[in-house]
């Protein structure tokens, strides 16, 4: 199965397709779907300041629901798939101010999964010379709160404020999942994710002074979680089988500089 090439990607990268059967190349299936980048919620890609300022009793509610799917099915051939879910965000670089008594709701639920089914050549005996299956799925970037902003006091609250930001929960999580299955040939599974977090700010921890400040009155209660479900499956019969699933940071909450007042609570 190395004869012939698709196009892995939406720029025409290729790769190795196809199987000789008696002389003629069997066509190959493939099938890729894609975010590529700036999807979700609330989002600043200008460096804009004062993103959103609102005064007491505000609610900020904000719900992202992504969803990337490939399949691919084959029955001479080989069988490609590929989703590719680059970025998912709740908020991502909001500079926001609200008042006393606010409420910041973000729930963010992402999900990547792609199959890859052939069948090939029943008579075929010898090692991977059937029909191959390879999935890969990716959920790249998934964060509820993403980078708090830049300067300091860019994320603040006044007293009894709820942050509640989630990327999946335990009964929904964010969810990778790649399945290969053939009967005659080589059978990959991919899945893998970079980051996964409640809240992740992009401060690295260098800068003496304060900056990208999360900041929350007296009374305060801030929930951040992270949940993932990650898979990968592979399944051949004459061929090489190989899965791997490859995370990367899973994070509840990543902040440089966090001030709560009294009574506050983080968790």
């Amino acid at each position: 199965a190395s004869t012939g090439a698709y196009a892995a990607t939406p720029d025409g990268t290729g790769t190795g397709i196809g199987t000789l059967a008696g002389g003629e190349l069997l066509a190959g299936a493939t099938a890729y779907a894609s975010f590529t980048g700036n999807s979700g919620g609330i989002l600043d890609r200008q460096d804009q300041r004062d993103d959103i300022r609102v005064g007491d009793d505000a609610l900020i509610d904000v719900n992202v629901a992504n969803l990337s799917e490939a399949r691919a099915d084959n029955t001479d051939g080989d069988a490609y798939a590929t989703s590719d879910l680059k970025e998912s965000y709740g908020l991502s670089q909001i500079e926001l101010s609200a008042g006393n008594d606010g409420t910041l709701a973000v729930q963010l639920d992402a999900d990547a999964s792609a199959t890859a089914a052939a069948v090939g050549d029943p008579s075929a005996s010898s090692d991977g010379s059937g029909a191959d299956a390879r999935a890969a799925a990716y959920a790249r970037e998934v964060v509820g709160i993403d980078d708090l902003g830049s300067g300091a006091g860019d994320f603040v609250f006044g007293d009894n404020a709820t942050i509640d930001t989630r990327a999946g929960r335990s009964s929904d999580r964010i969810s990778i999942a790649a399945d290969a299955v053939t009967e005659t040939g080589h059978a990959e599974a991919i899945a893998g994710s970079e980051r996964i977090a409640g809240l992740q700010d992009e401060q690295d921890g260098a800068v003496a002074t304060s900056a990208n400040v999360l900041e929350v009155g007296n009374d305060g209660v801030v929930t951040a979680t992270g949940y993932t479900d990650t898979d990968a499956s592979a399944q051949t019969t004459t061929g090489r089988a190989t899965a791997d699933a490859d995370l990367g940071q899973v994070l509840g909450l990543q902040a440089d500089d966090l001030v709560v007042g009294d009574n506050g609570q983080v968790q």
